[in-house]
């Protein structure tokens, strides 16, 4: 496999390249930009199957880089290596279609976890979609939603008019249905105002109502939308968010079925700090 390693530090490279050898891939090519302009043409001459970058560059910054191979249709796996990890600075770069962001300092369990057994250091064959850790999921939601967040299994999250919830589909770049995402009423009505920075008190009313307000759909399809990069790993196909449908709207059968397959799911409880609790169901489609 090729990666393409960008940072205009040569040190900086060279320390990446070591942390992801000191985590088991060896068996790959590591190839060199000092800029984003390098990392660019490397790309688009090399075909590298992933792209390490750093955050600010002379001239194309990390982020410039990766939204111009979006531009022109390059849908290499994209993470960033930086000291930019502000919550900020993540939903840019998700939202740009970066499939990861590893802090400054890292060691090398922090690419063992990002890209786990999808990138196998002698194997260059794609990946089926998997289901992410729960310290993951934690981790994810910590950085977006900005504070504490606790997860502990849980039973599998019910669907229907007695249990209203908001779930998210995503898809591949074919637009086949890879995973769906249930986020029980309490869990979207408290994630979507601590994103948006909603008073506790609204979200408690809404919990109590057992409606989702119109003023918080928008940031919980966000903390969805981001949940999307969960799924993503080297190797593995790309994966993201194609629609979602709020509590009590009806969903399509082929989505109602797997939502309730009861195998190749990770349900989680998950309390977030200062807006409470509530449960979160991530399942792989067959």
């Amino acid at each position: 496999m090729k990666i393409v390693v960008a940072d205009d530090s040569r040190v900086m490279r060279q320390i990446v390249i070591r942390a992801m050898r000191q985590a088991g891939h060896t068996g790959h090519t590591f190839l060199e930009a000092a800029d984003g302009d390098a990392a660019f043409e490397l790309v688009r001459a090399e075909s590298p199957e992933l792209v390490l970058s750093d955050w600010n560059m002379p001239g194309t910054s990390g982020l410039d880089l990766l939204q111009r191979l979006r531009a022109c249709g390059e849908t290499v796996t994209f993470g960033f290596v930086t000291s930019e990890s502000s919550h900020d600075m993540r939903r840019r770069a998700y939202d740009a279609g970066a499939q990861f962001l590893i802090g400054k300092p890292f060691g090398a369990d922090d690419f063992r976890e990002v890209l786990g057994p999808a990138l196998s250091p002698e194997e260059t064959i794609a990946t089926a979609t998997s289901l992410p850790s729960a310290k993951a999921v934690r981790n994810l939601l910590e950085s977006l939603l900005g504070r504490e967040v606790a997860v502990t299994p849980t039973a599998p999250v019910e669907v229907g008019p007695l249990d209203p919830a908001h779930v998210a589909v995503y898809v591949d770049d074919r637009t086949r249905m890879v995973a769906t995402a249930v986020a029980d009423l309490p869990l979207a009505v408290r994630s979507g105002a601590a994103l948006g920075l909603t008073p506790r008190r609204v979200a408690d009313e809404a919990v109590r109502a057992r409606q989702l307000p119109a003023l918080l759909r928008a940031d919980v399809d966000e903390v969805l939308n981001v949940v999307s990069t969960l799924f993503n790993r080297a190797g593995a196909p790309h994966v993201r968010l194609h629609s979602t449908f709020a509590p009590g709207e009806r969903l399509p059968a082929d989505v109602d079925a797997v939502v309730h397959t009861l195998g190749r799911r990770l349900d989680l409880h998950v309390d977030v700090a200062t807006y409470g609790a509530g449960r979160l169901g991530l399942v792989l489609a067959p």
